[in-house]
């Protein structure tokens, strides 16, 4: 076990709440209604949001700091200096803190972690109108309640999650997770988050091939609807698991599109110079005046 940082040490006792803002007066308030009297300070990222959010995060702090939006993990690792007190809790607008959960946060803070340098908590996920629990999303759980200087983001664009040194508790208690209310909001994240998870595979060296291409996407499905029981879910969990599929497909296919980027870009530019009647190749000219 590594010893604690001199941030740790300086650390007020009590617990600091992180959330990010951006666009999200449909779920601000909910979300830090449910656990901003657990906190001592409660900070709100806000990336310069253009609708009622920060009118709405003042309501519960006035420590509401803007910044242009790059990613979730650089969201973290700014965020997290900010921090004053000794424990920090991250919590995402599309989640809520339920009572029990909250109770257990305010114990351990009180007794100091108890021996424990973070804690994991489950999730409790919905989508289309229904609490999901099987699929993919069975058994979510995350790493955001932890000691100051023992929890540092992974290093990668989609979900880095938080790294915890030290031992870990699992806590009883939930959050509640609203990720994607409806098909809209599913989509309005898919291409970002398809495109970095894209980047991130290919950063770690992993290679598209075209039996992956071919074969993980039914693969995915299966796991997700008929293996982990999604079946069990209804149509949303038919849904999901055939989103989770499309998902793999357009990942893959993303990674194979990067590492030929040169030569598709290539190709692009002889169809261009070709005849527009389908013949031979011919230069480009510039049109007659």
């Amino acid at each position: 076990m590594s010893e604690p940082s001199s941030q740790q040490e300086d650390a007020r006792p009590g617990l600091t709440g992180i959330v990010a803002a951006g666009d999200e007066e449909r779920n601000l308030e909910a979300c830090l209604g449910s656990f901003a009297e657990l906190c001592d300070e409660l900070i709100v990222v806000d990336s310069f949001s253009t609708d009622r959010s920060v009118e709405i995060a003042k309501r519960f702090t006035d420590r509401i700091v803007q910044r242009p939006w790059t990613s979730y993990r650089d969201f973290l690792e700014f965020a997290i200096p900010l921090a004053r007190h000794r424990w920090l809790l991250i919590v995402d607008c599309d989640e809520r803190v339920t009572p029990r959960l909250a109770r257990e946060i305010r114990e351990r803070v009180a007794a100091d972690g108890a021996g424990f340098a973070g804690f994991r908590v489950r999730r409790v996920n919905h989508f289309l109108g229904r609490r999901i629990r099987f699929g993919a999303w069975r058994g979510d759980h995350v790493y955001r309640f932890f000691r100051q200087g023992r929890g540092r983001p992974r290093p990668r664009e989609v979900h880095p999650g938080i790294v915890i040194d030290g031992p870990i508790e699992a806590l009883d208690g939930a959050l509640l997770h609203f990720p994607y209310p409806t098909l809209d909001d599913y989509f309005a994240k898919f291409n970002r988050y398809t495109s970095a998870a894209a980047r991130d595979r290919l950063a770690a060296g992993e290679r598209a091939r075209w039996l992956d291409r071919l074969l993980a996407p039914p693969a995915r499905f299966l796991r997700d609807y008929v293996l982990r029981l999604g079946f069990l879910d209804g149509y949303p969990g038919f849904v999901l698991a055939l989103l989770a599929g499309f998902y793999v497909f357009v990942r893959y296919t993303k990674m194979w599109q990067m590492q030929h980027a040169g030569e598709i870009e290539e190709r692009h530019r002889e169809l261009a110079a070709s005849d527009p009647a389908g013949g031979a190749r011919r230069r480009l000219r510039p049109p007659r005046p």
